[in-house]
């Protein structure tokens, strides 16, 4: 993440690497960690729904994207 001027997304990162568990020193690519929890979550929701990825289309994914990125985050 950038280093911004007033230390917020330092303290955006703490947060989440102590809420996933990961020590304050160790190395994790924030993004890609959060992309991996919500893709995963999306997959379960489509589960619940009986379908894979390759049956659904891209509005059905969009739309439990974003009510996962709103229960979640």
């Amino acid at each position: 993440m950038e280093k911004s001027n007033n230390g917020k997304t330092e303290k955006i990162e703490k947060y989440i690497k102590t809420l996933a568990g990961f020590k304050e020193d160790e190395a994790v690519n924030i993004p890609k960690y959060l992309y991996n929890f919500l893709h995963k979550k999306v997959e379960k929701e489509l589960k619940k729904r009986g379908k894979e990825f390759s049956d659904s289309n891209l509005e059905e994914m969009d739309e439990i994207w974003n009510e996962v990125k709103k229960s979640s985050i």
